[in-house]
């Protein structure tokens, strides 16, 4: 890990390596990381990466085990918007109604994340309707004005769809 101090790597994959903690990141520089895949691993949390990632645009935590408390730090790190994660890949994680709802309260002010996918997880309509909330709040014209219209492009479970539409 040490040649990656510094580095001007721009895609890090590290797919499939039985990971489960990676807060050793939080101790490298990457101010040219742009895309971080952690997919399929057994990562239940993710550590700050505002001052070791800087410039990092799409994070792929795919097939990994967050839930609640992964959510929690995932949440910190929208919520700062440091750094500027556009994509956001969570599919196939144990992220049910309270990680979504945990989710929507960073995104209410967030302006850089315009993908986020939550396929194959736990939500239930509960969920769903949070998101739905952040999206476009019709309770009132105030609401309306304050939801996050950056985030564009929001995948949630097929089974969610079907009870939507």
């Amino acid at each position: 890990m040490g040649a990656l101090h510094g580095g001007s790597i721009k895609e890090l994959s590290l797919y499939t390596c039985n990971i489960n903690d990676i807060t050793t990141l939080e101790n490298f520089t990457l101010p040219h990381l742009e895309f971080l895949d952690l997919e399929n691993n057994c990562i239940q949390s993710i550590p700050s990466l505002e001052t070791s990632c800087e410039n990092l645009q799409r994070l792929s935590l795919v097939s990994n085990y967050i839930e609640n408390e992964g959510c929690r730090s995932i949440a910190k790190l929208i919520q700062k918007e440091r750094p500027p994660v556009r994509r956001l890949y969570l599919d196939s994680n144990r992220i049910g109604d309270d990680g979504a709802e945990i989710l929507c309260s960073s995104l209410k002010f967030n302006s850089t994340l315009e993908f986020l996918n939550l396929e194959r997880t736990l939500l239930e309509e509960r969920g769903c309707v949070a998101f739905l909330k952040i999206l476009c709040d019709v309770s009132s014209i105030n609401n309306t004005y304050n939801s996050n219209h950056t985030l564009r492009d929001i995948s949630l479970p097929v089974s969610i769809n079907d009870k939507i539409n």
